[in-house]
């Protein structure tokens, strides 16, 4: 069975930590390949950047990373409903990871629909500024709200530390 990433986000701008993330994943669960999915309209965030700025600079800085693709679908942003159904289809037979930075990760339990997500994908969250135990209270407290045991990994990087909004600043 083949293993890919699916890494949904902004990316205003991408920068080195999204890379070494991804990399990182890639590495440490044996995945085939991860595809970033730029959203159109993101949740919680104003002010981004062109959606075409942003896809071709994601494009210009993975493309040289045979295991890094770029995937865009018409929703606006990544859902539950929409977004997973479109994913199954596009990798039939396919374990998803669904990647994520830790601070995402914190408000998965008031994602609509969250127990259908869990059933089909496991999560890799990129370690931020957050402690582990947090994002450990905040999947065991996930796992119990939706009846479900989350799978999960969480990943350091030398990058953990950057973030688009401060590189926009």
């Amino acid at each position: 069975m083949k293993k890919i990433g699916i890494f949904a986000g902004t990316f205003d701008p991408i920068h080195e930590g999204h890379v070494a993330f991804a990399q990182a994943v890639l590495a440490d669960l044996s995945l085939d390949k991860i595809y970033f999915l730029p959203e159109r309209q993101p949740r919680r965030k104003t002010n981004v950047g062109k959606f075409s700025d942003r896809y071709h600079q994601i494009e210009n800085r993975i493309e040289p990373i045979s295991k890094l693709s770029i995937l865009t679908l018409q929703e606006r942003r990544f859902s539950i409903d929409k977004t997973l159904p479109q994913l199954t289809k596009l990798a039939p037979d396919s374990k998803i990871v669904l990647l994520m930075g830790s601070d995402v990760a914190l408000h998965l339990k008031d994602w609509k629909n969250i127990s259908q997500l869990m059933m089909q994908v496991d999560f890799a969250i990129g370690m931020r500024s957050h402690r582990d135990e947090e994002i450990h209270i905040a999947m065991r407290t996930l796992s119990t709200i939706a009846h479900l045991s989350a799978q999960y990994s969480l990943h350091r990087t030398n990058f953990s530390h950057m973030s688009s909004t401060r590189l926009r600043v």
